[in-house]
């Protein structure tokens, strides 16, 4: 929605957290003091309500009518398009749109190149980010991993815009005066998540897809992902593939361009498959920038990795320790599994109960054995369940995990210690979100570190 359509309307604002707030002081400064609704679900502690006379406040039940003297609802990303307040208020001919929209209507002077994926975003468009500053192609990072759009210039000096995109960005792409322009769009992966917000898996894969939306951006997608396979448009213009051997693929612990062997699993930093198949798409991306692939290729070689993702912590008295708080879906904590193989391994699991289905990851533990299992909150007893299932399906002559549960992350971390083998490896790596006992997964991961290192 370009800023223009905003002027002469009665506007409110529904969130008032980072992106809420960046929202709040960008009106501000290109449309003065206009009067606002801000729109929150509980209403605001005292010293989170901003200093500002023209804004009038609304929750709870004041929601609906705080709605009718409104014409365009502005959405925070965590506020779900299908709510039955928003469904009514577009039915009514009101209009929503978001912070992501608004900014990417604006006129910039670099390409937006938007990352979307259920696993591996974050560290993709931080490598990306790393690789093109890295061979002289100056590039700004925003959006979903830490930096609302509009606290950017969009004007900025520089020759590309990386954008984090998640799940709740993706599906409110659109507008009424077009598509967002988005000129590449990478979606790396698609696996079930954020059921609550989505209403379905299936809703939750068209949202996510919702970023090819313009048939002018290009489109970079994973060849290896039967999701997206099954979804992509077969004659969707401005399309390429990763993961394919036509490009940049995986094989047999290798990455590949073309038939040409580039790189060994081993001697590339970040741990796992996964992370070597995130390389494969940056790559891509870079080829499709123009940028030379060996310059590309030895500064992706010196990228650090993200804490929280598969971040290794050290032997800390007699156990290696590995931090994966960010492994939110079981997919994830799969991948992680994988990038350990022969390691005598103790898994910390459980979190927030999105309705995420166990039994892949079960199979998988039950498969390739681990030393033990300790599952925890919410999905700590789904999770354990579905381990035993696996076992007894499999029969008594397998080695089975061993299976215990904890209250929370001090006492798994606690009885981690306790019973895996000196020289043994503990991996935190929930396989669920963190909100229902943490404020985020960093704070969860976080929190490990110090349980780890203290106890």
């Amino acid at each position: 929605m370009q800023l223009f359509m905003l002027k002469g309307k009665r506007i409110s604002l529904w969130g008032l957290g980072r992106e809420g707030l960046a929202t709040l002081h960008f009106l501000r400064a290109k449309l003065g003091n206009i009067p606002l609704t801000i729109i929150t679900d509980a209403p605001l502690q005292d010293d989170k309500i901003p200093n500002d006379d023209n804004l009038v406040f609304a929750s709870g039940a004041d929601i609906p009518t705080a709605l009718q003297t409104t014409d365009i609802v502005i959405k925070s990303p965590g506020i779900s398009r299908y709510r039955p307040e928003l469904i009514a208020f577009r039915q009514n001919g009101g209009e929503v749109t978001t912070p992501t929209n608004i900014w990417l209507a604006q006129p910039r002077n670099a390409p937006a190149i938007a990352v979307t994926g259920s696993n591996g975003k974050s560290t993709t468009v931080c490598l990306l980010h790393h690789i093109l500053n890295n061979v002289g192609f100056p590039a700004q990072l925003a959006g979903n991993i830490g930096t609302p759009l509009l606290e950017l210039d969009p004007l900025t000096d520089c020759r590309a815009w990386i954008i984090e995109l998640s799940s709740y960005q993706t599906a409110d792409l659109y507008s009424t005066s077009g598509p967002p322009l988005l000129d590449i769009a990478l979606v790396l992966n698609l696996f079930p998540e954020h059921l609550q917000w989505h209403q379905s898996h299936e809703q939750y894969y068209r949202d996510k897809l919702n970023i090819l939306i313009s048939p002018t951006t290009q489109a970079i997608l994973n060849a290896a992902d039967p999701r997206i396979r099954e979804r992509h448009a077969p004659h969707r213009p401005n399309t390429i593939w990763f993961n394919d051997h036509a490009g940049y693929h995986v094989a047999q612990d290798w990455l590949y361009h073309k038939q040409k062997p580039i790189l060994k699993k081993n001697d590339w930093p970040l741990k796992g498959i996964h992370n070597l198949v995130n390389l494969a798409a940056a790559l891509t991306l870079c080829q499709t920038l123009g940028l030379n692939e060996h310059d590309c290729l030895q500064a992706a070689l010196c990228f650090p990795g993200l804490p929280h993702r598969l971040e290794y912590l050290g032997q800390i008295g007699q156990h290696q320790i590995v931090n994966d708080s960010n492994s939110k879906t079981p997919e994830a904590t799969l991948a992680a599994l994988d990038s350990f193989p022969g390691e005598t391994l103790t898994l910390i699991a459980g979190g927030e109960d999105r309705g995420q289905d166990f039994n892949t990851l079960a199979t998988y533990i039950v498969e390739h054995p681990l030393h033990a299992v300790i599952t925890a909150y919410e999905t700590g007893p789904r999770l354990h369940t579905a381990l035993k299932d696996a076992i007894s399906k499999k029969g008594t002559h397998i080695t089975s995990p061993k299976l215990l549960q904890a209250k929370d992350l001090t006492e798994a971390t606690q009885i981690a210690q306790n019973i895996t083998p000196e020289g043994g490896l503990i991996l935190l790596s929930p396989a669920a979100p963190s909100y229902d006992g943490f404020k985020s997964f960093e704070d969860r991961g976080n929190q490990f570190k110090q349980f780890i290192t203290t106890a």
